[in-house]
């Protein structure tokens, strides 16, 4: 009985879930995401890694000028190449959806191309040079542990390629981080307690000016008016005044 109850409880979940309007389009029963919203706002996110990568591969400080021009030129001819591609499954007779998708698959094969060109680029940087030849040196040190001198020179170059990858791919990761959270919004600053307590200073001496200025009797009539609402407000439960209940609605992943 527990498992049939649970599992039809499950099954409730789901169809509410699924029934659930696009938070974006509201289109109904579309379990919180429609095909298109979808698949466009996964689009987005990969508009961004494609600007952050271009960004991270230029070889500029992130912050400078020129790299803010290169983004708004990278990310103006990104759109305009998604646009294609969307349009191109359009006039082939494709839906909403379609079109949708096939941007976003467009946005992957870009990242990928646009990262390949941040490797090479950074790859041959200063400081990948420089990790390649002190992984190159060390590994030279150990020839001695190889049956020949080629054998040897192969495993020195092989040390320098790994290393001259790994850190290209190490300048792109925190190139790209940087970038990105310069492009995310400030959050709103907290007052904190102080601030908290000054904003509540400022509220109760208005309060006391305002009553201070009411003729008499009206704070007193005030006072009664809302404790009638607030009775008002209660529900009688068992023979004794108990606060309205809320009944739990359930929420969908």
């Amino acid at each position: 009985m527990a498992a049939q109850r649970a599992r039809a409880e499950a099954e409730f979940a789901e169809q509410a879930c699924q029934a659930r309007p696009c938070r974006q389009c509201g289109v109904p029963d579309a379990g919180g995401w429609c095909g298109v919203c979808r698949a466009e706002e996964e689009t987005e996110t990969l508009i961004r890694q494609v600007v952050a990568t271009v960004v991270a591969g230029c070889g500029h400080p992130v912050d400078s000028g020129a790299a803010a021009a290169l983004a708004a030129d990278a990310e103006a001819a990104m759109r305009a190449h998604l646009q294609r591609a969307c349009d191109q499954i359009r006039s082939d007779g494709g839906n909403e959806v379609s079109a949708a998708v096939a941007g976003r698959l467009a946005a992957e094969s870009l990242l990928h191309e646009r990262r390949q060109s941040a490797l090479r680029t950074l790859g041959h940087g200063p400081e990948a040079v420089a990790e390649a030849g002190q992984a190159r040196a060390a590994q030279w040190r150990r020839r001695h542990l190889h049956p020949t001198a080629e054998a040897a020179e192969q495993a020195a170059e092989a040390a320098a390629r790994e290393a001259r990858q790994r850190t290209a791919a190490h300048l792109l990761a925190a190139r790209s981080s940087t970038w990105l959270a310069a492009q995310a919004p400030a959050p709103a600053e907290d007052p904190g307690p102080r601030g908290r307590a000054a904003v509540y200073a400022t509220g109760a001496a208005k309060a006391r000016a305002a009553m201070a200025a009411a003729p008499a009797g009206t704070t007193e009539s005030a006072v009664g008016t809302e404790a009638d609402r607030s009775r008002d407000r209660t529900v009688v439960d068992g023979g004794s005044l108990s606060p309205a209940r809320r009944v739990p609605f359930a929420t969908c992943a």
